[in-house]
């Protein structure tokens, strides 16, 4: 492998035989990084929405209707749009759990 850096991009060179389900893995982890760094979340609402989450779903029946709420943004819907095969585009448009998704009303 090897890595070079430009003035505008990092560059990544791996062997032909590389695994590419390996590498749609590292695409995605990349993706989220940078979509994650530009995320103006705070780390009080993320754990008020934590304790929201486990305070609703512990101690009820594994077998219960329930569904995670889930909220898209914009750069997600975007990126799986864009890579068909990667985890954004399984998780919004192929879901194998329960999920209530929710964006702004200009996406839809």
């Amino acid at each position: 492998m090897i890595i070079e850096q430009t003035k505008k991009e990092i560059i990544f060179r791996f062997p032909a035989d590389f695994k590419i389900d390996d590498m749609q893995d590292l695409a995605d982890l990349f993706a989220y990084k940078e979509i994650a760094q530009k995320s103006k979340a705070k780390q009080k609402d993320i754990d008020a929405l934590v304790k929201e989450i486990k305070k609703r779903t512990l101690g009820k029946d594994p077998t219960a209707n329930w569904y995670m709420r889930v909220v898209v943004d914009t750069n997600i819907v975007f990126s799986a749009l864009l890579n068909p095969e990667g985890k954004f585009s399984q998780i919004i448009f192929r879901p194998r759990n329960r999920f209530n998704f929710y964006t702004t009303n200009r996406l839809v």
